[in-house]
């Protein structure tokens, strides 16, 4: 493989992980504007209780699938980009040339020199770096926190599982047409957040009670584990395109302006 035919490569999983993002919007989209909650009362059984609960619908299977693969494009197309690089400044292929991170600017400059990153020429750290490729933090000046987050999840989470997008509740405005709370009256639960088994409890009556609401939820659809816990997924995934579309873009241009080493 050429360097050309390697920056080709990462320049289609862009184009590609951007038509999946598309994709991943309408499918929420259209979720969304189904009615994909519902208001129930069911028993606690350890509490002998009533809840009610919002309940959610499960978010569509593609929207898990689609998640997980525009990240691993996006990783993938990192790498590429830099071992296309690296092949053409050094003028031969190389099995290190990931795209190196770093947890602040200091641990780069050791990453870049060894392991997967070993084999990226040395003319190509500056301009790797100046992506800044690790997270903000007090101790230093810049960092970009959608590229570090994105080298976190993609990297050793993929071995373990896939990432779990769920619906994360903003406002929820209550109406109460009737409520009886009972011989022990009514417990209103934690704030609601992030919708675990699809649901959300928002207060509990007596076995004895009753209640009947009308309501309206807005929610949108976040991951729900790692260091992204709580982020809105297309936020992310957009922003994520936008940043990985234009290092590609640049090491190119970069690679080509330094051109290859003179022997």
């Amino acid at each position: 493989m050429t360097p050309e035919e390697g920056f080709e490569s990462a320049q289609y999983l862009v184009t590609w992980a951007s038509s999946q993002v598309d994709e991943l919007k309408a499918i929420i989209k259209a979720f969304s504007d189904d009615d994909a909650t519902a208001v129930v009362k069911e028993l606690n059984r350890k509490t002998g209780r009533q809840e009610l609960k919002i309940k959610f619908a499960p978010l569509p299977f593609r929207v898990r699938g689609l998640t997980n693969n525009v990240i691993k494009d996006l990783r993938d197309a990192l790498d590429q980009a830099t071992s296309a690089a690296s092949f053409l400044v050094r003028g031969k292929q190389k099995r290190n040339a990931h795209f190196p991170f770093g947890q602040d600017p200091d641990d780069f400059d050791t990453a870049v020199h060894k392991g997967p990153c070993a084999d990226i020429p040395s003319e190509l750290h500056s301009v790797l770096k100046g992506f800044e490729p690790f997270p903000t933090g007090e101790g230093w000046t810049g960092g970009n926190n959608v590229l570090r987050y994105l080298g976190y999840v993609s990297g050793p989470h993929k071995h373990r599982f896939t990432l779990a997008p769920a619906c994360d509740v903003g406002d929820v405005a209550l109406e109460m047409d009737y409520i009886f709370t009972g011989s022990d009256g009514a417990t209103v639960m934690q704030e609601a957040k992030i919708a675990r088994n699809n649901e959300i409890v928002l207060f509990s009556i007596s076995s004895d009670g009753d209640a009947k609401v009308k309501y309206h939820v807005s929610f949108k659809v976040a991951f729900a584990d790692t260091k992204l816990k709580g982020v809105r997924v297309i936020a992310f995934l957009e922003a994520a395109l936008q940043i990985v579309g234009k290092i590609v873009q640049d090491l190119q241009t970069e690679a080509l302006r330094i051109g290859p080493r003179q022997i």
